[in-house]
């Protein structure tokens, strides 16, 4: 998907955004179960929310003051569409609670690890939960003109 924007007729920017997550975003995979009483016991005590397309605000939440890192990219449905999204990870696994909550599925996660300190700062600069990938690629990694 990345490959396909990247041989448009992209702006310096934007191709820089795209190069950018492909080189340093992660696969991980379809969503899996988590079958461990325990762990899920403590995943659900950060569940925000799981309001279907409230990925971003849901997973966000969730991330704060938790053992939850938050990522944003994409994932692939079981019907080949890629749709922006914005989820959690727990000792390497994706916590989904958007997707879970509402038996979407999900054949694979891509995403980049969005650090907690610059997600507060966002929230709190903003009042708002949104997709910020690209504004945390032009903050603090693009040094373009």
């Amino acid at each position: 998907y990345l490959q396909h924007i990247l041989s448009m007729n992209l702006g310096e920017k934007q191709k820089a955004f795209y190069q950018w997550a492909l080189q340093n975003g992660r696969s991980f995979g379809a969503l899996k179960h988590i079958s461990d009483e325990k762990t899920n016991k403590l995943l659900s005590t950060y569940r925000h929310s799981g309001t279907v397309k409230q990925c971003f605000y849901n997973s966000q939440l969730s991330a704060l003051n938790s053992p939850l890192d938050y990522y944003e990219g994409w994932y692939v449905t079981e019907y080949d569409l890629v749709i922006e999204h914005g989820f959690n990870v727990y000792q390497n696994q994706v916590v989904d609670f958007t997707a879970h909550h509402n038996k979407i599925k999900i054949r694979e996660y891509f995403g980049i690890h969005i650090p907690e300190n610059w997600l507060k700062q966002k929230l709190v600069e903003t009042k708002m939960s949104d997709a910020y990938l690209s504004a945390y690629f032009y903050e603090k990694i693009y040094k373009g003109g």
